[in-house]
């Protein structure tokens, strides 16, 4: 029974301790996302460390909250893009890449989402999408690319409607432990495409209501226990759904 937890951020400070315990844990691996390019390079090398961790670069839209005071030239973003198209080929996909208007500077994250969709025209690896309000705009410019890779809505939260576009164009979505409380979460779940389904941690989050400590890639186990029970599936079978559409997800392609 193999538990896939397909976003996470092995590399963050609050997780280092969890680190040394992945290896022994045999029936779980973790897909480890990048916020930027020192994200990125970390968590490459925990890749060369642990081989059920799956390393994904990227630059989130965060960044650009990071400098509230200066707008971040495009060649400064150009420049970024040239250093991660140098880690991506030692990486197993992009993420976590998108758009969000809490970061503010909507120009300039479009740029540098376009400028990595284009690597990714290129490069045929999975790439994790962050989404959060801004669902639509991103079906709208992934049809603007001839994106040869499976595509991750993680931690889905917008409309049935745009659960139903999205899986239409056969792209999967994540859902995390948001669906142990949230009947709207819930909701898309019972929605979704069993085959583009894909289980989630987000970790090191803390989720109040469940508990006062960063979560870790365990988590994921409730996680699935809470889908089975939604799909009315026994735990044996969600894992073999997940690890199947893991293995989909993953595939690099032709």
């Amino acid at each position: 029974m193999r538990l896939i937890d397909a976003h996470a951020h092995l590399d963050e400070p609050a997780l280092r301790s969890f680190i040394p315990n992945l290896p022994i844990i045999d029936e779980l691996s973790v897909i480890s996302n990048s916020v930027d390019l020192d994200s990125s390079v970390r968590n490459l090398e925990l890749a060369k460390e642990c081989r059920s961790l799956i390393p994904f670069v990227g630059i989130h839209p965060e960044i650009f909250a990071k400098y509230p005071n200066l707008s971040i030239a495009r060649e400064k973003l150009d420049e970024m893009v040239s250093k991660l198209a140098r880690y991506a080929e030692s990486a197993i996909g992009i993420g976590e890449i998108g758009l969000d208007p809490k970061y503010g500077q909507m120009e300039l994250q479009e740029y540098l989402l376009k400028e990595i969709l284009r690597l990714a025209e290129t490069l045929r690896i999975p790439i994790t999408l962050h989404s959060r309000e801004t669902t639509s705009k991103l079906l709208d410019e992934l049809s603007s690319y001839s994106l040869h890779c499976k595509i991750l809505f993680h931690w889905f939260a917008g409309s049935e409607s745009e659960l139903g576009k999205l899986h239409g164009k056969g792209y999967y979505s994540s859902f995390g432990p948001s669906i142990l409380f949230s009947k709207r979460i819930i909701e898309l779940v019972k929605h979704s495409e069993p085959g583009l389904i894909l289980t989630e941690t987000d970790c090191p989050t803390i989720f109040r209501s469940l508990n006062e400590s960063p979560s870790t890639p365990l988590l994921v186990s409730s996680v699935a226990f809470k889908l089975g029970m939604i799909l009315h599936m026994p735990m044996n079978d969600v894992c073999e759904l997940i690890s199947t559409n893991a293995r989909e997800y993953l595939a690099t392609q032709d």
